[in-house]
């Protein structure tokens, strides 16, 4: 189980968590789901917005064209982002005139697991995405490894100027003792 940490009283933690985000965060779901179920379902982004806005799609590094038949399954990253600029980002674009040219790293969503586990999905965000959704994520908390966690508290102190208190599971921590961390990944929020 994920522990939840509480950063408190900290303005800056929504901007330095809002930034962290681009290089990813945890989403639960469930394995064997298709991408497109992932983004739909267990991220709740409207159908809509996935077809005008995300534009290049990463699944484990390669990029996807079919949203419908690419599954995840434990250890998977996804990353999103809307259009990304010159001739690179025209190729990686989801139905690209010029996706035959990366066929060869191109996910067929071919990938087999076990489905119906609970798992947790790596997903990162980038551009527009970034700045039209990660504000509602991280206000939601979001899962990030310890790793992370580490490195958002410590920008939080450098950025306050001060220790601060965070809380685990209703426990209060002072800031200064982040090594004390001892878990893989915490559901990390924030308030004011």
């Amino acid at each position: 189980m994920v522990k939840k940490l509480i950063i408190k009283n900290i303005p800056e933690a929504a901007d330095i968590i809002h930034y962290e985000l681009q290089g990813g965060f945890y989403i639960e779901t469930e394995s064997g789901i298709t991408l497109l179920g992932f983004l739909k379902e267990s991220c709740s982004i409207p159908e809509n917005y996935i077809k005008e806005k995300i534009q290049t799609i990463f699944h484990n590094g390669n990029p996807v064209d079919d949203l419908k038949t690419t599954k995840l399954y434990s250890d998977s990253v996804v990353a999103i982002s809307g259009a990304m600029p010159g001739i690179v980002g025209a190729m990686m674009r989801i139905g690209s005139p010029y996706a035959p040219m990366r066929e060869s790293i191109t996910d067929k969503g071919d990938a087999e697991g076990i489905t119906g586990e609970t798992i947790l999905v790596k997903l990162k965000l980038f551009n527009v995405i970034l700045n039209d959704y990660g504000k509602r994520f991280s206000e939601n908390g979001v899962i990030f490894e310890r790793e992370s966690v580490t490195r958002i508290i410590r920008k939080c102190e450098s950025a306050s100027g001060k220790n601060f208190l965070f809380s685990i599971d209703e426990a209060t921590y002072d800031s200064k003792n982040i090594k004390t961390l001892s878990d893989e990944k915490y559901s990390l929020s924030y308030n004011f």
